[in-house]
């Protein structure tokens, strides 16, 4: 990914703060077009070069043409909008619980669904936001009960065993992705600690194989946000997620 990208990315960002609807179609599953739904829902005015740095890196993972991958970057993008969406932060109690869980070697059924169950939510705020960029204008995010709002947690941990998992073309990417990840948790600003922790956990194999059983509803909910009527398939969406999250 070349530095000039970003820097297009970047102006792009700030020449039109509000986002935009994209009119496209959703067959191909690895379309840019198709995660640019999901990725312009939240005003780009409020995102950071580190942020902005992570959605480029998305974009990359999803034109891979594996499945595996493809999945890994719309749950990405689905978490990092998520935690975004509204207008006051919440916190990441609920990644850096699991994160923590998973790391620990607690992999069991519960856990697994209790964070499912919070991108599931994510997935309502992405749509809310997709119909009306002013929504969740004066919302505030999910916050849970643990230190420090989800800001400690294993991070080096969990991102050797989402190394651990990376296939051959995918490891560039998670390479980077984990260096920005790095910064967005050291970060002073609540919005890019709670994306670091969303992303980590949703990058862990666990979430990214339940991703992969969920790819189509995933992938239909991305092509009706770009047409900003995604109500019905983020409905989809979410029971094709906790159905797959439920076999573990």
């Amino acid at each position: 990914m070349l530095p000039v990208v970003l820097l297009l990315l970047a102006a792009s960002a700030l020449a039109n703060p509000f986002g935009r609807v994209n009119q496209v179609s959703y067959d191909d599953v690895g379309s840019n077009s198709v995660i640019e739904g999901i990725l312009d829902s939240v005003d780009g005015g409020d995102l950071t070069f580190n942020i902005l740095t992570f959605e480029a890196i998305i974009k990359d993972l999803v034109s891979l043409p594996d499945p595996r991958s493809q999945a890994l970057g719309f749950g990405q993008a689905i978490a990092l909008v998520g935690s975004l969406a509204t207008g006051i932060p919440g916190d990441a109690c609920a990644a850096a619980q699991f994160i923590d869980n998973y790391v620990n070697g607690v992999r069991d059924g519960q856990s697994v669904f209790n964070f499912v169950n919070s991108l599931a939510s994510q997935i309502d705020l992405v749509a809310q936001i997709s119909s009306d960029s002013n929504a969740l204008r004066f919302a505030t995010g999910p916050r849970g009960n643990c230190n420090g709002g989800g800001r400690n947690y294993q991070f080096e941990a969990a991102w050797d065993l989402i190394f651990d998992s990376a296939t051959p073309s995918q490891f560039n990417y998670i390479n980077e992705q984990y260096c920005t990840a790095k910064r967005l948790k050291s970060s002073v600003n609540v919005n890019s600690n709670n994306a670091a922790a969303v992303i980590t956990a949703v990058s862990l194999p666990v979430v990214n194989n339940i991703l992969l059983n969920s790819l189509n509803e995933i992938t239909a909910f991305a092509g009706a946000v770009g047409q900003g009527n995604a109500r019905a398939a983020a409905g989809a969406a979410k029971q094709a997620l906790l159905r797959a999250a439920s076999s573990y």
